[in-house]
């Protein structure tokens, strides 16, 4: 998982690249994704591999991949507005039939409040 910008503006979007690889020697099955966002970040958008549903509290589920070849990778790309400043987390996760615990990785994308300065004409 890696953030097209860092820091992000409060108001501004980042988009999420988010990449599976199969590093293996076989086919793995039925690789279902899931993503959760933190509190103070808006889903945008999304596109990749398999269709992306947006569920309630900040849950994105990817549609599953019946098959990812040996060697092979899949991406998905996810747009997100950032409402509040602080440390925000994209956090996805990831199971197969292969897998027996799912891997779980976390993208840190400091969000900032800009500085306004008010300019009195006289």
């Amino acid at each position: 998982v890696q953030d097209d910008c860092d820091p992000v503006q409060v108001g501004g979007t980042v988009t999420y690249t988010i990449t599976a690889s199969n590093t293996g020697s076989r086919n793995d099955h039925a690789f279902q994704s899931t993503v959760v966002l933190d509190e103070g970040m808006q889903y945008v958008a999304g596109a990749g591999v398999s269709e992306i549903k947006r569920g309630g509290d900040g849950l994105l589920t990817f549609a599953p991949l019946p098959v990812l070849a040996a060697g092979q990778t899949a991406a998905w790309h996810v747009t997100v507005r950032v409402t509040t400043p602080g440390d925000k987390r994209f956090t996805t996760q990831l199971v197969t039939r292969q897998l027996k615990n799912p891997v779980v990785k976390a993208e840190s994308t400091n969000v900032y409040q800009p500085n306004m300065k008010m300019v009195i004409a006289k």
